[in-house]
């Protein structure tokens, strides 16, 4: 049954778990008061934070249904479970069916175009190789009669012969390749830091430019640049990073976490750890010395760090775990010590050790295993070591991420007894007032 669109509704941005609550709370009564089925439907950014929040409180409403689109990276760390929240899970990757559909809906046989057949135009798509890809680049290869990465590398092409022709600023790639890199991996730029970053260039007309060439757009009234789509924004950057002489995946994320708002920094340094991971050492390294200028962003390194050594850590011991799951099956997870925050530091998940019914054979068997296994606290290294650095906090806080992330550190910091500083230890400049 089609739900009239006057009951159909879009959450655009949700920016913290209070907002999150407020939104719930206003669309449970609306909902109730209406007493016909709603269709919720969340739209959620790199940066947003609290969707799934309202999603479980909207959940328990019978006469609501919430349709989300999200990106796969941020739908893996999402925190949402089954037994909270029934929910199906559809992939929007493009597979051969669902792309044979969609060249028959678009191909028109009074306005033939490059391709004969579907098969054609599959095998363009995909390069040789078999498999999935992104719809948003088969659509355009179809409406178009060439990839979209063939039509950006022309655009690009053409703005590097303007250059050496002397007609064209260098600043205005450069300018392509920070919002491009910086979008690919959730990031938004801001105009402000840009104009002090480049105080000599035209921004407006540069901007203007790379506009009309659908290569960027501006958000927020002109404050912020991000690229025109994420799949656009990656195959830009595989692009302009291609030759490897003009940009540099490293340089490029130190120029963008300046340039970054407070609140993409996390998603940011999170695809940049997932998707270049050969960068992360060098980036590790300057955040050393960079100091976070706010709470909310001196949490979300801190968060990225924890998750860069967990990762680190779990493709150290992948192949022991292959190795007891192949004699042990399930029971693999038992064997190994897989509290890496050390919240029970007696015996951390090998609760095994308590259970009088494995025999003393069977458990010295598992602690043979136990032993083969690296420390775990490998896989806190980064975090610790970056925290253990700082010294000066960051200017006091003045938003709820702030104080999240100041109760955040502080539990670390205490974990961990971090040595240092009285002025990180008491979090001290904090105005408590302002709170």
């Amino acid at each position: 049954m089609e739900t009239p669109s006057s009951w159909r509704l879009h959450i655009k941005l949700i920016e913290n778990r209070r907002e999150a609550l407020q939104i719930a709370a206003t669309l449970s009564a609306h909902a109730q008061a209406v007493g016909a089925p709603i269709v919720i439907y969340i739209d959620v950014r790199p940066h947003d934070q609290g969707w799934t929040l309202i999603v479980e409180e909207l959940a328990r409403i019978p006469q609501i249904r919430v349709l989300v689109t999200v990106r796969e990276e941020d739908w893996r760390r999402a925190t949402l479970s089954r037994a909270d929240v029934g929910f199906e899970d559809i992939s929007l990757s493009l597979d051969r069916a669902e792309a044979q559909a969609i060249y028959d809906q678009l191909s028109r046989p009074e306005t033939p175009g490059q391709f004969l057949s579907f098969d054609e135009a599959w095998a363009r798509f995909l390069g040789g190789n078999d498999g999935e890809g992104p719809l948003l680049e088969f659509v355009y290869l179809v409406n178009r009669s060439e990839s979209l990465r063939e039509k950006l590398l022309a655009q690009v092409k053409r703005i590097r012969t303007d250059i050496h022709r002397g007609d064209g600023s260098r600043v205005e790639l450069r300018l392509l390749a920070l919002v491009a890199f910086a979008s690919a991996l959730g990031g938004r730029l801001e105009v402000i830091a840009l104009r002090k970053r480049f105080p000599d260039a035209d921004l407006g007309f540069l901007v203007e430019r790379l506009e009309r060439e659908y290569l960027i757009r501006s958000l927020e009234q002109g404050l912020l640049l991000d690229g025109l789509h994420p799949v656009r924004s990656r195959l830009l950057t595989d692009i302009l990073l291609c030759d490897g002489m003009s940009f540099d995946v490293l340089e490029l994320a130190q120029a963008c976490i300046e340039l970054i708002p407070d609140t993409d920094v996390e998603v940011f340094l999170l695809h940049l750890a997932s998707r270049h991971a050969q960068a992360m050492p060098g980036m590790t390294l300057y955040l050393d010395g960079w100091q976070p200028p706010t709470w909310q962003v001196f949490g979300a390194v801190l968060r990225v760090l924890l998750w860069w050594g967990v990762q680190q850590y779990v493709e150290q011991i992948a192949g022991m775990v292959e190795e007891i799951r192949r004699q042990h099956g399930s029971a693999w997870n038992m064997m190994l010590d897989l509290d890496l925050a050390d919240l029970n530091p007696l015996h951390g998940t090998a609760v095994w050790k308590d259970l009088n019914a494995i025999p003393a054979e069977g458990k010295a068997q598992m602690q043979s295993v136990l032993d083969r296994q690296p420390p775990k606290s490998l896989a806190t290294v980064p975090a610790r070591e970056w925290l253990t650095k700082r010294r000066d906090p960051p200017r006091p806080p003045t938003t709820h991420p702030d104080w999240a992330a100041i109760a955040e550190v502080s539990d670390w910091v205490g974990r961990w007894e971090i040595p240092g500083d009285d002025r990180l230890h008491d979090l001290g400049a904090c105005d408590t007032e302002a709170h």
